[in-house]
């Protein structure tokens, strides 16, 4: 089943699966577990088509690895290691401290034409982020699901997540450039 606001998010014209997709996914293979991804690392991007596309994930001791079926074979997609969370995992953060530490605001609308610009096309399902602020290494972003995708079921919503890695690349890419970064 392929969600219909996953076409929304493009890079050079093409439909591409995000990957908070990918990571949707391998969270989900946890069930009821609450679980940690770690060293995630993306092989490959999947060009979304017209077609179905079959996707596998294999978990073996504390790894996993998300395959995209290319008739007659597989390739790796992203791999990783998944562990259950425990309390030790837990990092307590203080949103009020964070914030403070962002005082440089960001114009929603330039932010997005930024990323146009450079090649990456955001429908109104991943244009997520309401506010936005950064500072040195830091970024504070309010973040809001549309009322459509509000209704869908995953453990993490894939454009959510998304947004997340977009106010990431907010702190990380502070000037416009010719090559194009996908968060």
């Amino acid at each position: 089943h392929k969600p219909a606001f996953l076409g929304e998010h493009q890079v050079f014209d093409q439909a591409i699966l995000p990957a908070s997709a990918l990571i949707e996914m391998a969270l989900a293979a946890g069930e009821n577990q609450r679980v940690i991804l770690e060293n995630v690392e993306f092989k490959k991007a999947l060009i979304l088509k017209d077609t179905e596309d079959t996707l596998q994930l294999i978990i073996e001791q504390k790894s996993f690895k998300i395959y995209h079926e290319l008739e007659p074979n597989w390739e790796i997609l992203v791999t990783g290691k998944i562990e259950e969370l425990k309390s030790t995992n837990l990092t307590h953060c203080h949103l009020e401290e964070i914030a403070k530490n962002c005082s440089e605001e960001v114009d929603i609308n330039s932010f997005y034409e930024t990323y146009q610009k450079s090649g990456i096309n955001y429908g109104s399902n991943f244009r997520l982020i309401h506010q936005l602020k950064r500072g040195e290494n830091t970024a504070f972003a309010q973040i809001k699901l549309t009322d459509r995708l509000e209704r869908e079921k995953y453990h993490f919503h894939p454009a959510m997540l998304d947004a997340c890695f977009q106010g990431i690349a907010a702190i990380l890419f502070k000037e416009e450039s010719s090559v194009t970064y996908v968060p």
